[in-house]
């Protein structure tokens, strides 16, 4: 950051339950960065919709898995913009404010996390390097 003038105010990543990408998310708060999660609910992947903790949470909570996914990230304050086409889907994605997941069930999300890349974009960057 020493080498530039103007300082990011947003930085979109691949970031989704599988990639959570800790130590850049780290990062970016300790710069006053924004964190957008690009693919936050993880291209679509049929496994994390199917995921058997994100169901079980997805039941406890009344709400869909991708619901619970898109709560998750907030949580951890990152910004995510889904992306749908679907008038249903778009308006299930914003209903996430009216519940909030709890210190355990925050950690088991978290035990998700493989650090591994959905698009396998992009292939050079080392994952959660240190920064």
């Amino acid at each position: 950051m020493a080498n530039f003038q103007t300082v990011p105010v947003v930085d979109q990543i691949e970031t989704c339950v599988l990639r959570q990408q800790t130590k850049l998310h780290q990062y970016l708060a300790d710069h006053q960065i924004v964190h957008e999660a690009w693919s936050p609910l993880g291209e679509g992947a049929g496994r994390l919709f199917n995921h058997p903790v994100l169901k079980d949470l997805a039941a406890k909570y009344d709400h869909t898995t991708a619901q619970v996914m898109l709560r998750y990230l907030t949580q951890r304050q990152i910004m995510v913009i889904p992306r749908s086409t679907n008038p249903t889907h778009m308006a299930a994605n914003l209903n996430i404010f009216d519940f909030a997941l709890t210190a355990a069930d925050l950690a088991r999300v978290q035990a998700l996390d493989e650090k591994f890349s959905l698009s396998g974009w992009p292939s050079s960057m080392t994952l959660d390097e240190d920064y």
